[in-house]
This record gives structure tokens, C-alpha cells and sequence, in this order.
């Protein structure tokens, strides 16, 4: 995972027409102001299990040359519904998303983040915009804010570089299973994990209370990387929910 460091993740924003404010629960929003630091309340001390489980998914979700898929996305939140198609690309140097439209395959709005800065484009006022990377804090997902450097790497098909952490609990349920408990001064998560797969992580605003569950499914490729075929985000009376689908994956490994 140290290709792949939290530290090198970004926020984007997004607001345009009533169509885009849909498409930023999925996508981005930007809160700027000064970085807050995330400090564990408490540590504890790493277990055999714990390790057990990490090197496995340490194997299963290893560092990639580069990886690319199209995706549909379709939903419902704030009362209006989403149905849109994409691509998706990531290498260790940028990461890039393209929205089109679902019935003309129009592209609608694109996405790409490096070190330095994000390069978000709308198709529909064909207009540009470069942001710097430090101006980036936060992300939006069926109205609720999130670090962006714990959402990211679920696009990139990463976990959350929190699970990885010295100070985060792990309880053991079984061989290469449990979940791993994670909690700051801003929010509580919980992933669970089965085989050295995440298949579920349950999110808590430790300001607010609520609660947001983020789903994922599908097997590892030929290689054994693993990438979801499918992730759901949804609130958990499934009032609102995001789904998205990827299908022609393809993920370059590192040549030994």
C-alpha cells in the first residue's frame, strides 16, 4: 500500500445545474479551510490475527501499474433519481473519471487529480477548471461530508488507508476475516472483512450520528488483484443509494 499513501489523495468540487448537484453525491464537493488532523482516541496494541489479516489484504489489494473500467451508475437521492455511464482510469500519478450521459453517451462532466492539482471539466458549459490540491478537504456522498482521503481509494480500489493504522482495533471472527474499528474525533468506520476482502464498510459522523454503509462485491481477477465489480453506497434504511457497476475492468500489475 505505500504506493499509495493517503497523504498524495485530493478533493474536487462540482456545482452547476440541478443534474450536477445530483451527480455530486457521487462525485465531489469542496469545503476549504485550514487541515484538521485526525487523532485516534485510543491504540492498541497489533495481534498476530491482526497481521494475519492485513498481508492478506495487503496481497489482495497490492499496488498496481495502472487500471481502467467502464462503469453505470444509477440511483436515488434527495428525491430524484441518477442514471449515467463512465470510464474510470487510476495509475500512481493521476487518477481520472469521465461521466457521460446515459441515452446519448455525451461526456457530461470529467474529473482528473494528481499530486498537484485537479482538472475538473464541464461538458455542458464547456467550461475548465484547474484547482490546486491543498484547496481540497472534503467530499459529498448522499449529503453527508466525508475526508476525501478515506473515499478516494474505494474508486481506486483500495480500503481506506485508516484500517492500516497501528491505533485501529481488529477483531478476529476467522481465518483472514473480522473487522477493523477505526475511530476519530470526526468519524467512526468499521470494515468489515472476509477472506482478505472488504465487503463492507459502515461509516458513523461522529458530529452528527448518522450512519452510511458502502458495499462492495465481486471476485479477484485472473491475477488475484481484487476490484469490485459493485459498489453500493446507501443510508441504512436504503432510503437513498448510489450503485455502481463496473464491467470491462482491466488492472496492470507490476513487472517482478
Amino acid at each position: 500500500m505505500s504506493s499509495f499513501n493517503s497523504a498524495d489523495y485530493f478533493l474536487g468540487k462540482w456545482s452547476h445545474a440541478w443534474k450536477a448537484a445530483f451527480l455530486m453525491t457521487f462525485l465531489v464537493s469542496c469545503a476549504t479551510g485550514k487541515e484538521s488532523v485526525l487523532t485516534p482516541k485510543e491504540s492498541v496494541v497489533t495481534s498476530a490475527e491482526k497481521n494475519l489479516v492485513l498481508n492478506s489484504l495487503r496481497e489482495n489489494y497490492r499496488p498496481y501499474q495502472s487500471l481502467s473500467a467502464t462503469f453505470s451508475l444509477k440511483g436515488k437521492v434527495a428525491g430524484g433519481e441518477l442514471a449515467y455511464t463512465g470510464n474510470l482510469s487510476s495509475t500512481p500519478e493521476k487518477f481520472y473519471v469521465l461521466l457521460k450521459d446515459l441515452i446519448f453517451l455525451s461526456p457530461f462532466f470529467s474529473l482528473t487529480v494528481t499530486g498537484t492539482e485537479v482538472t475538473q471539466k464541464d461538458f455542458l458549459q464547456d467550461k475548465t477548471e484547474i484547482i490546486p490540491l491543498n484547496d481540497y478537504r472534503w467530499v459529498q456522498v448522499l449529503g453527508k461530508n466525508f475526508p476525501f482521503m478515506f473515499f478516494l481509494p474505494m474508486l481506486q480500489g483500495y480500503p481506506p488507508e485508516e484500517f492500516f493504522l497501528t491505533a485501529t482495533e481488529f477483531r478476529s471472527e476467522s481465518e483472514n476475516s473480522g473487522s477493523f474499528r477505526y475511530k476519530s474525533a470526526w468519524f467512526a468506520a468499521i470494515a468489515t472483512v472476509k477472506n482478505g476482502i472488504v465487503e463492507k464498510i459502515q461509516y458513523r459522523d461522529e458530529t452528527t450520528g448518522e450512519i452510511t454503509v458502502f458495499s462492495f462485491s465481486g471476485n479477484a481477477g485472473k491475477n488475484g488483484r481484487y476490484f469490485p465489480a459493485r459498489i453500493v453506497i446507501q443510508k441504512p434504511d436504503a432510503s437513498e443509494f448510489i450503485d455502481i457497476r463496473f464491467t470491462s475492468t482491466r488492472i496492470l500489475l507490476p513487472t517482478l
